[in-house]
């Protein structure tokens, strides 16, 4: 419940949509809860702050690269802090400039413009960014949700891809991952939220009234609770099948050690076992843009009869799903590019108005 890492992830990519200036608003819904790794770094920024050394944006960008080292099941020097010089804003670092993050219901083509058109990156740099879901949990508090996305969620590795991708080597294998049915999330007793839709897929704006409200959610069938209410039981997930005949198996552990948490942490040290996918997840293997209305909810199934058609992100999705070691690579790369977020951190920077890092 107080583990730092995550939240220090979660911070480096929210204070860099826009630019990393060691601000955000914490008067925006969707950086609710960040105030708690913002007053963990705070003697931190006190002491080691500099004029003509580290500023508060490295800072927090330092803390991201070592929660990630951190989670990194085979070394702790993985990421690289390779540039500092970030410029902090020049409000409250928490009142910073008002930005829109991506919504939780970004349909395939909405989440692929989002990371296309903030940070550069490509639809197969989204795929490996978005493996950060690894780490850490939802909470209602903060978001809405109770949950997370996988079992083991302080371990660095492609578990959240392995969660929504089929073992095998075709679309069809892929398909056939563990299931998923979506619930609808009451948020009665929260604040009202507003949420950004925006890119392909997207759609406007739109605000939940105080007090009422709901939001899309994938829920694992086999789960039964939430906030009190009783969902329908499922079958549970299947395991992996093996190969059956059909092409190569699975890359294996990888270096990731035994399959799933340590024996009694299932459920991330007692907060219990529940699962989630939220519609921006869902829409790395399944194309639902045809299918989801104004609150997010999805006529289209995960799977089964009224199934959704699979999303085009789907076969790196399984690039990623059957290679930890090339995902954990591509992972690095967009991850350190997001934390110098519009900076130059050429040799040559200097030369115009760009913001340059060293």
């Amino acid at each position: 419940q107080n583990d730092l890492g995550p939240r220090f992830i979660r911070l480096g990519f929210h204070d860099c949509v826009g630019g990393c200036d060691g601000c955000v608003d914490l008067t925006n819904p969707d950086n609710f809860g960040l105030d708690i790794p913002i007053d963990s770094l705070a003697t931190v920024v006190d002491t080691y702050e500099r004029a003509d050394g580290l500023s508060r944006s490295d800072i927090w960008a330092l803390a991201a690269i070592t929660s990630a080292n951190f989670a990194h099941p085979n070394s702790n020097s993985f990421f690289s802090f390779g540039f500092y010089g970030r410029v902090n804003c020049l409000t409250d670092p928490k009142r910073g400039p008002d930005r829109q993050m991506p919504s939780f219901d970004l349909t395939t083509d909405g989440l692929l413009d989002f990371f296309a058109d903030e940070f550069g990156f490509s639809d197969q740099e989204t795929c490996a960014i978005m493996g950060a879901h690894t780490l850490g949990e939802a909470r209602r508090q903060n978001l809405g949700f109770d949950g997370k996305w996988v079992d083991n969620n302080s371990r660095l590795d492609n578990e959240y891809y392995r969660q929504i991708v089929g073992n095998g080597n075709s679309i069809e294998d892929w398909i056939d991952a563990p299931n998923w049915n979506q619930r609808m999330i009451e948020m009665e007793d929260l604040i009202g939220r507003e949420d950004s839709r925006s890119g392909r897929g997207g759609g406007g704006r739109r605000r939940q009234p105080r007090g009422r409200g709901s939001r899309a959610l994938y829920n694992v069938l086999y789960e039964e609770l939430i906030d009190n209410r009783n969902l329908q039981r499922g079958r549970g997930r299947r395991p992996d099948r093996g190969n059956n005949g059909r092409g190569p198996p699975p890359e294996g552990n990888d270096g990731r050690g035994p399959r799933g948490p340590p024996p009694g942490n299932r459920g991330g040290g007692g907060r219990g076992g529940r699962l989630i996918m939220l519609n921006s997840d869902i829409a790395l293997v399944r194309d639902f843009s045809s299918s989801i209305d104004n609150v997010g909810e999805i006529s289209c199934q995960f799977e089964n009869n009224n199934a959704c058609p699979a999303a085009e992100t789907l076969p790196q999705m399984a690039v990623y799903r059957n290679n930890n070691s090339l995902w954990l690579d591509d992972f690095k790369d967009v991850f350190e590019r997001m934390l110098i977020h519009r900076y130059d951190p050429s040799a040559s920077c200097g030369i115009d108005d760009t913001r340059c890092v060293q």
